[in-house]
């Protein structure tokens, strides 16, 4: 929805912009000029009270409508006849011909008029106010969607923080384990070198006891008195 009314507001500012460009552009150039329509002899094309878009040219052809310059002020009619720089024009509500007028006379064509037109010129006020609306509100759901998308990148960035410090804390438990297994191991196999060294000290020592124990006997027998088998008689 925001997105949609952005997009209709940007077209519409995009839209007049344009208008605005190219109607200063051609004013500044002297090609274009509005006037209002005072009579009903344009009836049926051209209402009275309807504003007109003129925009000057070099030649005009039979067809065109045209405003021209006339004792009378300003007169808008449709070119019926041509011949060189003679025209002949007239009301499309009008019933006879216009007199002839030289083409110099002529202001400018007309290229559009009414509808569009009669509402910027009488609304002005009003478009312009509501333009200054739709602008206030496109700059209050940009600033509203740029708050959105910068929590939601806050909030991306830390979850992806988040991630992180676990998987750096999952790799430091990791190496603890791994760290504490091998110390373990190590004083597994320290006391188990330990434990063969006091057994091979014990075992020598009881052998050494040994044969110290068959020494002594073996002594002992050697110095024990022989018996004498041969008795003296008296």
């Amino acid at each position: 929805m925001i997105k949609a009314f952005k997009l209709i507001t940007n077209t519409i500012f995009i839209i007049i912009i344009l208008l605005l460009i190219v109607y200063f552009a051609l004013r500044v150039t002297d090609k274009v000029e509005i006037y209002v329509v005072k009579t009903g002899s344009m009836e049926e094309k051209i209402h009275v009270g309807d504003y007109i878009l003129i925009y000057r040219k070099k030649d005009y052809k039979v067809g065109d409508v045209v405003t021209y310059t006339s004792n009378d002020g300003f007169i808008t009619h449709r070119i019926i006849k041509k011949n060189g720089n003679s025209i002949i024009t007239k009301g499309d509500a009008n019933n006879t011909e216009d007199s002839e007028i030289d083409e110099s006379t002529i202001v400018g064509k007309v290229i559009t008029s009414g509808g569009f037109l009669n509402i910027i010129i009488n609304y002005k006020y009003v478009i312009v106010c509501l333009l200054l609306s739709l602008y206030l509100f496109s700059c209050y759901f940009n600033g509203t969607n740029n708050d959105i998308s910068k929590n939601k990148f806050l909030n991306d960035i830390d979850e992806e923080t988040k991630k992180d410090e676990n998987l750096i804390n999952l790799e430091v438990n990791n190496k603890k384990e791994i760290i504490e297994n091998n110390e373990d191991t190590k004083i597994k196999d320290q006391t188990k070198k330990i434990v063969k060294k006091t057994n091979n000290k014990s075992r020598k020592k009881k052998t050494e006891n040994t044969k110290n124990k068959n020494y002594k006997d073996s002594k002992k027998v050697k110095n024990k008195p022989k018996k004498n088998n041969n008795e003296r008689m008296d």
